[in-house]
């Protein structure tokens, strides 16, 4: 617990009230300013300190009350300390939704309240001049009436430390966030966004972008709260292992699989690479989207399409991390470098798996893997994005959809297999050449003749 200021003096100075008069209090005329133009029920801002506390901010009843405790205050002190002085700060996502009263233009925290009243205090105390709207806003709760009070004398003690004379002007200017604004939704709505955040200030991910994104594109609100509620308990779904079904079916398989079908490289580390790949494509504006087939490398179409699409993949994803190969494979390859290997070898055989499902699925292992081990055989370092490039040059995954039944691809793909692992002697080559060996010897269901053959020659009966 926060060790409260719990006198009647130290309350009645403190500029958030509800009843009490207060010496010295805020008494600027507020003159708001519009966040956005924008009328589609979602946009996504980006904004400073200066351009949120401009606008008509209103803490709704609603929500939970002012906690933050002192160890909040500090740590976000500390952070505020360590900004740069010449570029900006990102304090992560505010969401607001936008409502008119009265012809008069409100912005209701729906997520942010924590951090924005705490930032209005550490501008009260710095002697920010500017639109303070929160000072306006009234407490009906005597805990956060003590919070505030606490909050108010805590940092005016860590700013008697400060010698930062340029902390107001990078705060008002730098400090920016990532601002959601729905535009006169409703409260159910809101809160779809709100229960999936973090509202310790953390950036809003691609999945949040995404979801924001595409619910733009839905004119029926019923519909909308529905998909976002399906969206949100999605993303909190996840395997054994700890690792997000969403995360994995979309931002590594389908991702990587979507960049190979059109010949690009696959940059993991991109920026925002997950919501500029499944955003909405262009289209003509005279002529409608058509198709619901639902085709992995498809064009995205905006609204209830990409959400129906993530939900067809993802189940296709629980499905395929079940079946006995992709076990295996995990197993075996988890060691040294020979799972950058099994990762882009998983890529692939999600591909495979989601045009012919479980046939000749041990069969295609083989072929995949065994182009994939050229790679190793070949090359000294595993290198994660050589590896990739190799997937890639391969056409494997064309080589896959071209195909009308799994014969044509495990046809064209046996020939690529040219270097044996038999000859790897004495290193890591060596090593991921018996891996691969315990992989396919515990696998029985071969039916094929020309790759029984082949895998007996390779790694023996």
């Amino acid at each position: 617990m926060a060790n409260y200021c719990n006198t009647k003096d130290c309350i009645d100075k403190f500029n958030l009230h509800k009843k009490n008069e207060i010496s010295s209090p805020y008494t600027r005329e507020l003159e708001f300013k519009e966040l956005t133009n924008s009328q589609e029920k979602v946009v996504l801002e980006t904004k400073n300190l200066q351009d949120l506390f401009s606008s008509n901010l209103v803490i709704p009843d609603y929500q939970r009350t002012y906690c933050w405790e002192d160890k909040n205050v500090t740590d976000l002190w500390d952070n505020l300390l360590e900004m740069p002085h010449n570029s900006d700060y990102h304090l992560g996502s505010i969401i607001l939704q936008r409502r008119t009263v009265n012809d008069c233009t409100l912005y209701n925290i729906i997520d942010g309240q924590q951090r924005l009243v705490t930032l209005t205090l550490i501008m009260r105390e710095l002697g920010y001049t500017g639109q303070m709207p929160l000072l306006k806003q009234k407490f009906i709760s005597k805990d956060a009436r003590l919070h505030v009070a606490n909050n108010k004398a805590l940092i005016r003690i860590l700013n008697q430390r400060n010698t930062d004379i340029a902390m107001l002007e990078r705060l008002s200017h730098h400090l920016i966030f990532s601002v959601l604004i729905l535009n006169d939704s409703n409260l159910d709505l809101a809160y779809t966004f709100f229960s999936n955040q973090n509202s310790k200030g953390v950036s809003l991910s691609d999945y949040d972008l995404l979801k924001a994104h595409h619910l733009r594109y839905l004119n029926i609100e019923d519909q909308a709260e529905h998909l976002a509620m399906r969206w949100n308990d999605l993303s909190l779904e996840y395997d054994n292992n700890g690792d997000s079904y969403l995360t994995h079916t979309l931002g590594v398989h389908l991702f990587r699989l979507r960049k190979w079908m059109r010949k690009h490289n696959v940059e993991e580390f991109q920026p925002r690479k997950v919501k500029e790949e499944f955003s909405a494509a262009r289209i003509m504006s005279s002529i409608p989207a058509f198709g619901e087939k639902f085709y992995f490398y498809e064009k995205i179409q905006g609204g209830s399409h990409f959400f129906a699409y993530t939900s067809i993949f993802v189940d296709k994803y629980k499905e395929f991390i079940h079946a006995r190969q992709i076990q295996l494979l995990r197993n075996h390859l988890q060691w040294e470098s020979h799972w950058k290997y099994a990762d882009i070898i998983e890529s692939l055989m999600f591909g495979y798996f989601i045009k012919f499902g479980h046939q000749y699925l041990s069969e295609a292992l083989f072929c995949i893997a065994g182009i994939m081990a050229q790679h190793r055989y070949s090359t000294t370092r595993a290198i994660f994005y050589k590896i990739r490039e190799f997937a890639k040059d391969s056409e494997i995954i064309m080589m896959i959809d071209q195909a009308s039944s799994p014969t044509f691809f495990l046809a064209e793909a046996i020939p690529y297999i040219r270097i044996s692992g038999l000859e790897q002697e004495g290193d890591i080559k060596e090593r991921f050449y018996r891996c691969l060996r315990r992989i396919f010897c515990e696998l029985n269901d071969f039916s094929d003749k020309t790759i029984i053959k082949k895998k007996n020659n390779e790694y023996g009966e």
